[in-house]
């Protein structure tokens, strides 16, 4: 899982990842993926389907999704950028932690690829994710940052979501 995410890191052309039935725990290898998948915004699709992932591990990364790429912060950097000489345009949007542009030009007069975030995040079948990871997945949805703009498709079935996690969601 360390070289995965390294792999992450490096390869801005992953676009999907399955980790899909490969008995990832909360206490296990799946820690090494949170810091890697909090810092590459080109990852559109996670698939955790039937692992043994909990609520401490949705937690955890998704306050480290937070942290990382919230849009205040982005649109922050941006407009910094701007007012040292810059001439880009405000909206263009900059990785908080490294001061990159995450908007890529090739060459100049070319169309600029933007950086899509998430897309599809899927739990499902990891049933100690519960009540409580609900409510964390809940806050990465109600929360403006670059990973969950474009979040389409969340999967959380057989997640051991009661009503209490369903009414976080809504």
């Amino acid at each position: 899982m360390q070289l995965l995410g390294e792999l992450i890191i490096s390869n801005s052309n992953m676009k999907s990842i399955g980790l899909q039935g490969l008995a990832l725990s909360e206490k296990v290898a799946a820690y090494h993926l949170i810091d890697p998948l909090s810092k590459s915004l080109h990852i559109e699709s996670l698939n955790f389907d039937n692992n043994n992932l909990g609520n401490v591990f949705i937690q955890n990364l998704v306050d480290k999704l937070i942290s990382n790429k919230k849009m205040d912060n982005i649109k922050e950097q941006s407009k910094n950028q701007n007012s040292d000489g810059g001439s880009r345009d405000s909206s263009i949007m900059t990785d908080s932690e490294s001061g990159t542009n995450i908007d890529q030009t090739f060459n100049l007069g070319q169309k600029e690829r933007r950086t899509q975030g998430l897309v599809n995040l899927s739990f499902e079948c990891n049933t100690g994710i519960g009540d409580k990871g609900a409510k964390a997945i809940a806050t990465l949805i109600k929360t403006r940052n670059a990973f969950s703009n474009n979040l389409k498709m969340v999967n959380l079935n057989e997640c051991g979501i009661n009503n209490q996690g369903f009414e976080e969601l809504k």
